[in-house]
């Protein structure tokens, strides 16, 4: 009951640092908040095949893929601070709780 405002919170936040994410690679924010588009743009700022798209769709290795995925955009930023090492981790924590 109470979990829930949290939740939605967290998933605002992910979508404002995703949409940030793709207007600094020059892409337009909105792309961020299509579901499978978004993930698919998200591939291509940072420059990985397609198919990866195809192994979000697995059950369990989509979380796992969405860890790499972040993890990836914190190395391609290149600003190794502690701030992007807590977003990622913000990051994981969404997708864990949305998971299960």
């Amino acid at each position: 009951m109470y979990i829930r405002p949290i939740v939605i919170r967290l998933i605002i936040a992910s979508v404002a640092g995703l949409w940030k994410i793709f207007e600094k690679a020059g892409e337009k924010g909105w792309k961020a908040i299509v579901p499978v588009y978004g993930f698919y743009v998200w591939l291509k700022i940072l420059k990985k095949p397609w198919w990866w798209l195809l192994i979000y769709l697995i059950p369990g290795v989509g979380f796992m893929m969405t860890m790499v995925t972040a993890g990836i955009s914190t190395l391609h930023i290149q600003k190794r601070k502690s701030a992007d090492t807590f977003a990622v981790f913000v990051a994981l924590v969404i997708e864990a709780v949305i998971l299960f």
